[in-house]
């Protein structure tokens, strides 16, 4: 924890915004210290309470990353790298209300401005993960259109696989069983740990994360861990303009 202490302290609505997500608590240090493991326990909840206070304040303080720090227990420069690493987090006064246009290549490339063009009270913003939306925008401190994803007008083949059920209700379980739901559930239980690995390996499967690690020795490596529970990890990650695959997946 740095040990310089700042002059301004953070502002009761600030401390609202936090407390929104970690719950009630103060700036005494010392009873947070006592209670280590409860501060620790609760630094997985940097972004979103960084968030509760980029929405209800607009941007986030000095003043509101010294006293999140206390509470979560971590450093200010810590919270400070997490902040500006995302574009849509201001650390400069901006209004409460902010019109944040994507410029990435997506939704360029759909008509959408580019930073030059855009309004007098939009912000440019990098890809929003709407790209099957774009152009795209997103307002923070107002409302959002939030469409029905069975309403959207979707270009079908008659060689449909993964998106075979794109459109339907992702919610209605007779119809996900009815179009053969949990068939590959029932053959993984009758292949057991040591069949779904060797099918894994014989299909070639390798991570696209770019080092092309063969994904049948990973699972092999966390099946024979001796601690338990063994945990497998869907990384459902859209980081990059046009990937908006996963989502439209696990929707569907």
């Amino acid at each position: 924890m740095e040990a310089i202490k700042r002059t301004i302290e953070a502002t009761a609505e600030e401390r609202e915004a936090v407390a929104t997500v970690l719950g009630p608590g103060d700036d005494r240090l010392g009873r947070d210290a006592i209670a280590g493991h409860v501060v620790r326990g609760q630094r997985h909840l940097l972004l979103p309470t960084l968030h509760a206070l980029n929405d209800r304040i607009g941007w986030i303080s000095p003043a509101a990353i010294d006293h999140l720090a206390v509470r979560i227990g971590a450093s200010p420069a810590e919270i400070h790298a997490v902040a500006s690493f995302y574009g849509l987090f201001s650390l400069t006064p901006r209004e409460p209300v902010q019109r944040h246009v994507c410029i990435d290549l997506a939704c360029r490339a759909a008509g959408g401005p580019t930073e030059s063009t855009l309004a007098d009270d939009e912000h440019a913003a990098p890809c929003l993960g709407l790209c099957d939306r774009a152009p795209a925008a997103i307002t923070i401190g107002g409302p959002n259109d939030e469409p029905d994803p069975a309403s959207a007008a979707i270009d079908r083949t008659e060689d449909d696989v993964l998106l075979a059920r794109v459109g339907g209700d992702p919610l209605d379980l007779d119809a996900y069983t009815a179009a053969g739901g949990f068939t590959a559930l029932a053959r993984a239980r009758d292949l057991g740990p040591e069949g779904i690995i060797a099918a894994v390996e014989s299909s070639g499967l390798t991570g696209r994360g770019g080092a092309g690690f063969p994904t049948a020795r990973k699972w092999e490596a966390v099946r024979t861990q001796p601690v338990t529970p063994h945990h497998l990890i869907c990384n459902a990650d859209e980081s990059e303009p046009g990937t908006f695959k996963d989502r439209t997946l696990i929707e569907n």
